[in-house]
């Protein structure tokens, strides 16, 4: 019985403690997040949404069992590389600021939009083995992820032209 309580003591210690990471954590983000200026906080929230789109099921298809009609999201042959470049361009260019993490996120944000254009133009090769595509059709986060891409890229060219624009000591009139 002792043991149980002081397991049951234990569970209760480790719970507040993760409470008060996720807390923190909370309170930090929400920190970085108001000392940004509008747009660069459109561009943290569109990569974010970037990246808990990219490893979900964009590929709908209905299944029947049992006479009972299921809908299945599937995901991509192409996963890894939209959620790994996703995630990447979220933690260097979330958070850091430098003229080579502005070049890699430029440069892997473009490969990313050109892969998805590839993608979409071929799905059989990106996306998916079925072979008809009246079969299957795109879930929801399939558009967030694209929204989320273009967005992204559009407002990380301008504010990287915005920065180099002020690191440039340009002649005042």
């Amino acid at each position: 019985m002792q043991t149980f309580m002081s397991l049951f003591q234990a569970l209760g210690i480790i719970i507040k403690g993760w409470i008060h990471l996720i807390q923190l954590f909370i309170k930090r983000i929400l920190q970085f997040f108001e000392s940004k200026s509008f747009p660069e906080k459109i561009f943290f929230s569109a990569l974010l949404l970037q990246v808990l789109t990219s490893g979900l099921g964009w590929i709908q298809y209905n299944i029947t069992f049992n006479q009972e009609i299921e809908t299945v999201n599937i995901s991509i042959r192409w996963n890894v590389i939209f959620v790994m470049g996703s995630i990447l361009n979220f933690f260097f260019t979330g958070f850091w600021r430098s003229s080579w993490v502005w070049l890699f996120f430029v440069c892997s944000q473009t490969i990313l939009l050109i892969s998805f254009a590839i993608a979409n133009l071929y799905p059989r090769i990106a996306f998916t083995d079925i072979l008809k595509e009246s079969d299957y059709t795109y879930s929801p986060f399939f558009y967030a992820f694209a929204t989320c891409l273009i967005l992204a890229w559009a407002i990380g060219i301008a504010i990287y032209r915005s920065e180099r624009i002020k690191l440039k000591k340009l002649p005042t009139l």
